[in-house]
């Protein structure tokens, strides 16, 4: 058979740069562009020989994919994942307080508290590993107002926003009057901008009316990631298996873990230990 000269170059180049190339996504949210994987094998390429090349695209998930997002606001996970939590921003000087609750339990987690000063945007204040069909629950209170107010509830003091959805249709939105910490997370055309796998919440501390001039829905701003473990389904992992083929490591001892995809190079376990 002819050697493709082309291929031959190209999978040799990418032997000795690295056996396998892997563009990795940056916290806190995922790209929202495809990522994906290219191996050779042999990684050494000898005249005559025609090399394989192994490849994935991993194509990001929504946040409509993985999350169950009720109008009131409710957020349940579909599928098992680790969800992050940031305070992107508070217009208040003090007294500010964030928790978390999962899966519905009487008592949240305090996160954070303070005041804008205290507010670091990428500072992860809460991760955990949060199972399927479990609700997801944020609430945001200050001391001065005593307002509390948690999404799925129903609610107009919180609204839950994804990738791409318009900003509420309140004035303070309308007439472009964003706090500066908001403001990175908005598109001029009025769109959310955020990862595909994030939501952001917004919430009103002060008024309950919407009429009210200070009704902004701006007075706490949190972000949600969630990341999920890929499976492109190719079998060419370290291990030998992936969700496709679970439990069925054929060149190795042990399954690393068979709900994730660790790629491999030379498509297959053998090709990459051996």
């Amino acid at each position: 058979m002819k050697t493709n000269t082309t291929l031959a170059i190209a999978a040799a180049s990418l032997a000795m740069c690295s056996a396998t190339t892997r563009v990795e996504a940056n916290p806190p949210g995922d790209p929202a562009i495809p990522v994906g994987s290219l191996s050779a094998y042999p990684t050494i390429v000898q005249v005559g020989t025609c090399p394989i090349l192994t490849w994935g695209i991993d194509y990001p998930q929504t946040a409509l994919q993985i999350l169950q997002i009720d109008p009131d606001g409710t957020i349940i996970t579909k599928e098992d994942m680790t969800v992050e939590v940031r305070v992107v921003g508070t217009s208040s000087e003090s007294d500010t307080q964030v928790t978390v609750t999962t899966g519905g339990s009487s008592t949240g987690q305090t996160v954070f508290e303070g005041g804008e000063s205290d507010v670091r945007p990428t500072k992860v204040v809460y991760k955990e590993e949060v199972p399927a069909n479990t609700s997801v629950t944020v609430g945001g209170h200050n001391e001065n107002s005593g307002g509390t107010y948690s999404n799925g509830g129903g609610s107009p003091n919180v609204v839950v926003l994804v990738e791409g959805d318009p900003v509420p249709d309140i004035p303070s939105f309308e007439e472009g009057v964003l706090e500066g910490y908001l403001d990175p997370y908005v598109d001029d055309s009025g769109k959310i901008d955020i990862g595909p796998k994030d939501v952001i919440i917004l919430y009103e501390l002060e008024t309950t009316d919407p009429a009210q001039p200070g009704f902004d829905l701006q007075d706490l701003v949190v972000l949600v990631s969630c990341k999920t473990k890929s499976n492109n389904g190719h079998g060419n992992n370290i291990d030998g298996v992936d969700a496709s083929n679970p439990g069925n490591a054929p060149f190795i001892p042990y399954d690393t873990d068979p709900t994730y995809d660790d790629e491999g190079s030379g498509g297959g376990a053998y090709p990459s230990l051996k």
